[in-house]
């Protein structure tokens, strides 16, 4: 085992190869988003929200929003953290 000057400047070097590396690393991070939806496989109909007239979305007893297949309103996806 080495002195503790040793021990520290390997510390120190591994240290800023890390910040070397997240440095070097910023131009290449890339946002991602995306989204997918429900479709039926016999009919490839996607599951949507029913809405009622004015476009607002109808709730269950259970306080969770209504779907179907024959839904009128957008389709039913779900996005991260959902």
């Amino acid at each position: 085992m080495g002195t503790h000057a040793d021990r520290l400047k390997a510390m120190e070097r591994r240290s800023e190869a890390s910040a070397r590396v997240a440095t070097e690393s910023i131009p290449v991070i890339v946002f991602l988003q995306g989204s997918y939806g429900f479709r039926q496989t016999s009919s490839g109909r996607i599951l949507r929200h029913v809405v009622d007239e004015e476009g607002g979305l109808l709730i269950s007893p259970l306080g969770k929003p209504l779907v179907a297949l024959e839904g009128n309103g957008p389709a039913r996806g779900l996005a991260m953290g959902e």
